[in-house]
């Protein structure tokens, strides 16, 4: 089982971290902390893949669905 930068595209991260640095100083706008962006600009990459479920619904967990005072119509 791989993590979450292992399963990310090398290509996509390199997008990300452009965007991100361009954000950060054109329009000081900060979307992720240091740790990330410096994952994302060291991390090698592999070819895994992230192992669970692909579309978990989140609100289908009723300690979240407390904490984001959700209320089903």
């Amino acid at each position: 089982m791989g993590s979450y930068w292992q399963a990310l595209p090398s290509s996509f991260r390199k997008k990300w971290f452009v965007d991100e640095i361009y954000n950060a100083n054109k329009l000081d706008i900060r979307t992720i902390g240091d740790y990330s962006i410096e994952k994302m600009r060291t991390y090698q990459g592999a070819r895994k893949q992230i192992r669970s479920v692909p579309c978990y619904d989140i609100l289908a967990n009723p300690d979240y669905a407390t904490q984001f005072q959700w209320t089903p119509i």
